[in-house]
């Protein structure tokens, strides 16, 4: 009797052309510019991510496995799945991770030479062994801990794989807001915070002055963005069991998750908390 056919997902992005220049038209005076040496990383990460995706496909087609195909963005169930594979970089790894509770996940750098990849475990060339050895179950698989974000007692249906970062709407806006950990509150005006998860430290809160932490630790930071007042640390590391408690204190702000594809609005007077969430993301990492 033979055993029952793979079935994967691919989530996939559209190049930025693609995605902002549906015609023609548009799209071809950008790529007409491909010796202009501000337009030619434009041009060069769509070819990339097209020949890229044409090799996705094609190894694919090798493989005795059922595969379905979801745009960057648009919601799926990974229930039905052996394997999610994002096709992109880390951003669309990061918009599929939305949407990933049980299965592993595996992300391709569709344009290695101009997107950043941190998440994803190989190139398209790259990617055909990584699928034979998930087949025959010899892939590394990571866990990395998420935050879950309640907002006035009711939790939010996404997780965050990397950060989440509350401001003012405005990026010139300042925001006051009251910070309480294990019971010490302090008052804060500032351009907003940084909350990050430990694979997320590498990004946006390292950038501002974060400490990068071990990637799969059960621990998370916070980091207040440009403090102009505030009566405590403006950083700090939590661990598995605490939580990090918000109040908005500030008209027109938001909490932007995992980069800008998820805005949550905040009204004055709302309160967030954060904290790790034992449900993990499976990812598929290179090496031994």
């Amino acid at each position: 009797m033979s055993s029952p056919t793979m079935r994967f997902l691919l989530v996939y992005k559209d190049s930025t052309l693609d995605h902002r220049y549906r015609r023609e038209g548009e799209r071809q005076r950008y790529l007409d510019a491909a010796h202009d040496p501000v337009f030619s990383p434009l041009v060069s990460g769509h070819h990339a991510h097209r020949q890229a995706m044409a090799r996705i496909e094609a190894v694919l087609r090798t493989l005795p496995v059922e595969v379905d195909r979801v745009l960057r963005g648009q919601a799926f169930a990974d229930e039905p799945y052996d394997l999610v594979l994002a096709a992109g970089g880390d951003g669309t790894l990061l918009d599929a991770a939305a949407y990933v509770h049980r299965r592993p996940l595996l992300g391709v750098n569709t344009s290695p030479g101009t997107s950043v990849g941190h998440f994803c475990c190989c190139t398209a060339e790259e990617l055909e062994p990584y699928l034979r050895d998930f087949s025959g179950g010899r892939v590394v698989v990571r866990e990395y801990y998420r935050l879950r974000v309640i907002l006035n007692g009711v939790p939010l249906e996404r997780l965050v794989l990397n950060d989440v970062l509350y401001a003012h709407n405005h990026p010139a806006g300042m925001t006051s807001f009251t910070l309480e950990r294990g019971g010490v509150t302090s008052q804060f005006k500032s351009s907003g915070m940084w909350i990050a998860t430990a694979a997320g430290s590498t990004a946006g809160i390292r950038s501002a002055g974060g400490q990068e932490l071990e990637a799969g630790s059960g621990s998370f930071e916070y980091l207040v963005r440009e403090p102009y007042q505030g009566t405590a640390a403006t950083m700090g590391i939590l661990h598995t069991d605490e939580r990090l408690h918000l109040l908005n204190r500030t008209f027109d702000t938001s909490l932007f998750i995992d980069g800008t594809r998820c805005t949550v609005p905040l009204e004055f007077g709302d309160r967030v908390e954060v904290g790790l969430t034992w449900e993990r993301l499976r990812i598929v990492r290179k090496g031994p």
